[in-house]
């Protein structure tokens, strides 16, 4: 499992953390125009997508481990592709439309790799988290810091799926409205997002206060 973790972040956030930044930085935190596509665009969109239905049958076997490994590996070859397609350094100066065709090609391999990765979220999200107790205290040691520990990954959870559902419900015309204002990252986050997501903030935060308590008070008769 940790193996399995490790891999999830080492390859699978390093790949969304590059091209969202990249994004950010050099076309105002927009998908850009792509341009005609290239084979090697066209050969990823291709492997990602067949992936799906590979990964959709794992799935249905129940074959978790295999399913996330399937699509940890799909991440890996989309990370492959950035090292090889034109995108960064020099690139952006001199052939800018070349760098928003890798970035676009990038990004929707990313929307569907994120929906490959949803099973395994929306699997996790239920497990009590009393679970991982072991775990924080062999990390923090038998101290109130494992407890802490404990308790903020109880609410954070809760608030990080939520916040991601309804950023990905806003509608697009929406947020291309505020940006033709001339709305920026900053902008956008506390005028638009923020408050799409404060009711289900609000919601997942009162959910998570029953668990909360009665996970601190098993963890104080656990480790007292």
């Amino acid at each position: 499992m940790a193996r399995n973790n490790n891999e999830l972040l080492a390859k699978w956030g390093n790949l969304v953390n590059r091209v969202l930044k990249f994004a950010i930085k050099h076309f105002e935190s927009r998908v850009p125009d792509p341009g005609s596509l290239r084979p090697l665009d066209e050969e990823i969109i291709a492997r990602v997508e067949a992936g799906v239905d590979e990964v959709a049958a794992l799935y249905e076997r129940v074959k978790l481990r295999d399913a996330l490994q399937a699509t940890v590996a799909l991440a890996t070859e989309v990370n492959v592709y950035l090292d090889r397609a034109p995108w960064f350094g020099e690139t952006i100066k001199q052939d800018k439309p070349a760098a928003a065709t890798t970035i676009y090609t990038a990004l929707r391999c990313i929307d569907t790799l994120n929906r490959l990765f949803a099973p395994v979220l929306a699997l996790i999200y239920p497990i009590p988290k009393v679970v991982f107790l072991p775990v924080f205290l062999i990390v923090y040691g038998i101290n109130d810091d494992s407890k802490i520990a404990l308790i903020v990954s109880i609410v954070f959870f809760q608030i990080l799926v939520v916040v991601r559902d309804e950023a990905q419900r806003l509608p697009p015309d929406l947020l291309a409205s505020v940006r033709s204002l001339g709305a920026g990252r900053r902008a956008l986050y506390w005028f638009v997002y923020l408050p799409a997501s404060l009711g289900s903030i609000l919601t997942a935060w009162r959910v998570s206060v029953g668990p909360a308590v009665a996970v601190l008070y098993i963890a104080e008769i656990t480790v007292g």
